[in-house]
């Protein structure tokens, strides 16, 4: 299925070039992620650490920062998830059609999210508790890993609506939590999606992103804004942010293939400007909305 501005029709779809096949460009390598073994002075250049400088880095944000043009960055999925946000950026972090730049999840998940600490919460009449996140805008309220449910709170209103037990709004900028009586959210593990944007995209070609999960993002899971070229996500859950699953603008193209997106909190996938979108045998939460 193709989104696009000028049309919104069902179409057999062709795609963009193919996962695999990673054929000729100079110097490429491949680098490991290792958030349970791995070390940032590391090299990146072995799956397991050998010596006092090879082996895998520990963040993804390092693998980025040593990656050049046609690179795969292998993350190993340990069961935790990496706390953290990414940028790909122009022609360092982009392919060519046979040797597309590569980012392999293994199936791990990349969070946005942060733990409240006990001492931002504050304490209002009638068991309401206060948070106020330096970020404003596009909140998300999660306890342990699950999202807390959200009471929604017309614009511009001039006070603070009646919000169920269990449940929470935004107002003016802050987070208000409803408890049920005795109920002490310090002592709880409340978290908040802190991070923007799980992974961000800009002015780049011949990209692979495959095989892992975006949560908990204030923003966007996906955010392409702008001259985006033969991108495609397989395999990729965009769940439970704060705006958009997957958000594109401008002239970016991107195939969604095998992808869920869903639970995000205002749009699954956000179309802005030129961009066009193609979805292949995708769970889609709600269905694809576009803004000039």
């Amino acid at each position: 299925m193709r989104f696009h501005p000028a049309m919104l029709v069902l179409l057999v779809l062709s795609v963009f070039g193919g996962i695999g096949g990673r054929s000729e460009i100079a110097n490429a390598a491949t680098l490991y992620v290792d958030n349970l073994r791995g070390d940032d002075a590391f090299d990146g250049t072995t799956a397991v650490p050998q010596g006092v400088r090879l082996g895998p880095v520990r963040s993804i944000q390092r693998a980025m920062e040593r990656a050049r043009k046609g690179d795969a960055i292998l993350i190993v999925n340990n069961g935790i998830p990496y706390y953290e946000s990414l940028s790909l950026i122009g022609s360092r972090h982009s392919g060519n059609p046979s040797a597309p730049f590569v980012i392999d999840g293994n199936g791990c998940i990349i969070s946005g999210a942060r733990a409240v600490p006990a001492g931002a919460w504050q304490s209002l009449p009638e068991f309401l508790w206060k948070l106020s996140p330096w970020k404003k805008g596009h909140a998300q309220l999660l306890l342990g890993q699950a999202v807390v449910p959200e009471h929604p709170c017309p614009r511009n209103a001039k006070s603070l609506p009646k919000i169920p037990a269990g449940s929470w709004s935004v107002w003016k900028g802050a987070i208000y939590y409803q408890s049920v009586p005795r109920e002490d959210p310090r002592d709880k593990p409340f978290a908040f999606a802190y991070e923007d944007v799980g992974i961000s995209l800009y002015r780049v070609r011949h990209v692979r992103i495959r095989n892992l999960t975006l949560r908990h993002f204030r923003l966007d899971g996906v955010n392409g804004p702008d001259l985006n070229r033969d991108v495609t996500l397989n395999g990729v859950s965009t769940l439970a942010n704060g705006r958009a699953g997957v958000a594109i603008g401008g002239t970016s193209e991107l195939l969604i293939r095998d992808c869920d997106v869903a639970g995000n909190r205002r749009y699954s996938v956000l179309i802005r400007g030129l961009a066009g979108v193609e979805v292949e045998d995708s769970r889609l939460s709600k269905p694809p909305e576009f803004i000039d």
